[in-house]
């Protein structure tokens, strides 16, 4: 299974600036003072002290060396702050300004240099403006290895920020050693309880949700959550993160009310400490939303839905990536409900976004016309669907000619080879052989390369496997809503009929 994560956190990383003689002047010592204090409220969580103390940080530090290295280190506390509350605007031209004075005061290839280059490049690939981010931080990490040792925590929050870009590309084989690896330095360094253990843990539960492995995301979430808990308490907003994200998952797995009573409280606790309007809580809120949906409330679906596309809209812009998605799920519930008038605007504009972030030949933009071509199939329109599907199946054969051992690539394309309504796009030799080569990738770890190739076995008329094939991805996730969704497949092949993806919940198959 491939889901969306709910909150996977890069990690930014506090300057400390040595080499202060014992003479240091009284603004020297007022900077550190008021600088060491803002740290401590943004570490606690506090976020306007600590933007007044820093404030107050950064007017000594302009006193005696107005473009030294430790303004622009209060700079980077400073924007750190900022990105926090969620005023990204604000955030953007003080990492800007803290990185010239840096490169201009030490080089651009300074470990110091690099720190405030790994926030700059973790704040871009969060707002998804990622077209470089990754060249950012391999320079950042190549410095910051060089100048403080392979096991230093700075090392271990770049590789973490670098598993972030790697699993927004879908590199998954790429970004695991390195969750796995940051995480081991951090344990190494602070030992089993520390808030900074706790944000490496969570990362990595969730880059496991995102490849459904569900029961190694519950034990490492569960372990994060104890660990802010007990050393930041249960209204710290880095511990409502973890709700949010725990929620997320049993919302995945099918624990409806553990995920709706997680999700309430990270809402309750982001809207007092961050305010009604920060990024976080749209997630929670389209979370909330996914439970309703699922739970047949529909109604409340739709109110916590236009809640995160406010949020979203207004905190990251108009067409960031999380837009995207409420306006596919938003097209979704009018798509049930026979709107289609009202669905088809919300997926045009999912579809511009997704195409102006990641171009009109990737992977991505399958998503909105494949729900595009749902929805004219569903208006009786079969030609202007087939419009879509053609563009599909372009997409999905480059990407596999461009890649060939991408596993997902060719299950996507198995997938369509063998379940698409509209037959001139179905190959069942093809299909076989794409979803079998795509398990084969995966070493049997994913359901969905399972259910692909029960598919495929079906469309080659072999019902026998198919149900075979079928029964064992379910067997290999966690959720029940996958599971009903392939217990529907096997309903199918019992009947000796082949499975045929047609749109009813605009449902792709990396939704399994």
């Amino acid at each position: 299974m491939r889901v969306q994560p709910s909150v996977i956190k890069a990690i930014a990383i506090g300057l400390i600036i040595a080499g202060m003689t014992q003479a240091a002047s009284a603004q020297q010592a007022l900077w550190t003072t008021y600088k060491d204090a803002g740290v401590r409220q943004y570490d606690a969580g506090n976020y306007a002290e600590a933007e007044r103390l820093i404030r107050l940080a950064l007017d000594a530090a302009q006193s005696f060396n107005p473009e030294g290295r430790r303004v622009a280190s209060t700079l980077n506390d400073l924007a750190r702050v900022y990105e926090a509350q969620g005023r990204y605007s604000d955030a953007e031209p003080i990492y800007t300004r803290a990185l010239e004075i840096m490169q201009a005061s030490r080089g651009p290839y300074d470990a110091e240099t690099a720190a405030v280059l790994n926030n700059l490049a973790a704040f871009y690939n969060w707002l998804g403006k990622g077209d470089q981010v990754l060249e950012l931080f391999k320079r950042s990490l190549a410095a910051t290895e060089a100048q403080y040792g392979p096991f230093d925590s700075n090392t271990a929050s770049i590789l973490n920020n670098l598993a972030i870009v790697y699993t927004d590309l879908e590199k998954f084989d790429e970004a695991e050693p390195l969750y796995k690896r940051s995480l081991a330095i951090v344990q190494g360094l602070y030992g089993a309880q520390h808030p900074d253990v706790a944000t490496h843990l969570s990362n990595l539960a969730t880059f496991n949700t995102m490849q459904g492995k569900f029961d190694q995301a519950e034990p490492l979430f569960k372990q994060s959550q104890a660990i802010r808990e007990t050393m930041l308490g249960k209204e710290h907003p880095d511990t409502a993160e973890i709700y949010n994200n725990l929620g997320y998952l049993y919302y995945l797995m099918g624990r409806y009310d553990q995920a709706e009573l997680l999700l309430k409280q990270s809402v309750t606790i982001w809207e007092k400490v961050l305010g009604p309007e920060h990024t976080y809580l749209g997630f929670s809120h389209k979370s909330l939303g996914l439970v309703y949906r699922d739970t047949g409330k529909p109604d409340l679906a739709a109110k916590h839905y236009e809640r995160a596309l406010m949020i979203f809209e207004k905190s990251l812009g108009a067409n960031h990536p999380n837009v995207a998605k409420m306006l596919q799920y938003l097209a979704e519930l009018n798509f049930q409900q026979g709107n289609y008038e009202s669905a088809e605007p919300l997926l045009l504009r999912e579809l511009a976004i997704v195409e102006k972030a990641n171009g009109p030949d990737r992977a991505q933009v399958t998503i909105p016309l494949k729900a595009l071509a749902e929805l004219k199939r569903a208006e009786g329109k079969d030609d202007e669907a087939k419009v879509y599907f053609k563009r599909i199946y372009t997409i999905r054969e480059r990407l596999v000619a461009v890649n060939p051992n991408d596993r997902n690539a060719l299950n996507d394309l198995a997938w369509m080879q063998a379940t698409c309504p509209d037959d001139e796009f179905r190959d069942a030799t093809k299909a076989y052989d794409n979803a079998n080569k795509a398990y084969q990738l995966d070493r049997g770890q994913g359901s969905v390369y399972y259910n692909t190739l029960a598919a495929a076995y079906a469309e080659n008329g072999a019902y026998n496997q198919a149900q075979e094939w079928a029964s064992k991805a379910i067997a290999h996730t966690k959720s029940d809503r996958s599971k009903k969704i392939i217990s529907d497949g096997i309903k199918l092949y019992q009947q000796r009929t082949p499975y045929r993806d047609d749109g009813k919940v605009l449902l792709t198959q990396r939704a399994i």
